[in-house]
């Protein structure tokens, strides 16, 4: 509270980091703000935030849609209101196939495929006898993802772990680094 304003009375029951998924919208009937969005557009969750930490705040929130922290943010925000509002974290197990082969031509082919919606392990199939493979590395890999396709997009096929760890990085190196900054007493 940098500005010394009269903070509402528990305030501090609804302080916290903003995450705002869609543009933000004003006006009867709604139309979208123009970004960044104003200063005032969290007032009621931080009162008296210094316009640096609100410009801060403002450029990492999910409805950017682009640059690690704003995805990384999203995620956390979309993950955070399932369980809260509607069910369970769902997860779901997946396997995914990834594969080298080199062969006597020179010739590389490589690739991945998921087998867990129906896959079979591929039968050897037969190769020329002039361009036989030299070199054949296949790698099976389960791993665990969250089953929110339709929210999460690309990252429901990302192992659980990996994107936890993605975003507590984004909290770690990108968040508190500023929020230290804004929070220093002059």
């Amino acid at each position: 509270n940098a500005a010394k304003i009269q903070l509402p009375a528990n305030w501090f029951r609804r302080c916290e980091f903003p995450l705002i998924l869609a543009i933000p919208k004003t006006g009867n009937p709604p139309i979208p703000c123009s970004l960044p969005a104003p200063y005032n557009i969290f007032a009621k969750t931080l009162p008296g935030i210094s316009k640096q930490a609100f410009a801060f705040i403002e450029s990492v929130q999910p409805y950017y849609g682009v640059g690690e922290v704003n995805n990384c943010l999203r995620f956390l925000a979309e993950l955070s209101n399932i369980d809260k509002h509607r069910h369970l974290n769902v997860i779901h197990g997946r396997v995914r196939k990834t594969y080298t082969i080199r062969f006597a031509s020179g010739l590389v082919s490589s690739g991945s495929q998921a087998l867990d919606h129906g896959g079979n392990l591929p039968r050897e199939i037969g190769w020329s006898e002039s361009d036989r493979p030299v070199y054949v590395h296949r790698r099976l890999r389960a791993f665990v993802t969250f089953e929110e396709k339709g929210i999460l997009g690309d990252a429901s096929t990302l192992p659980m772990d990996y994107l936890l760890q993605l975003i507590l990085k984004q909290i770690k190196t990108v968040i508190i680094p500023a929020f230290g900054k804004f929070t220093k007493k002059h």
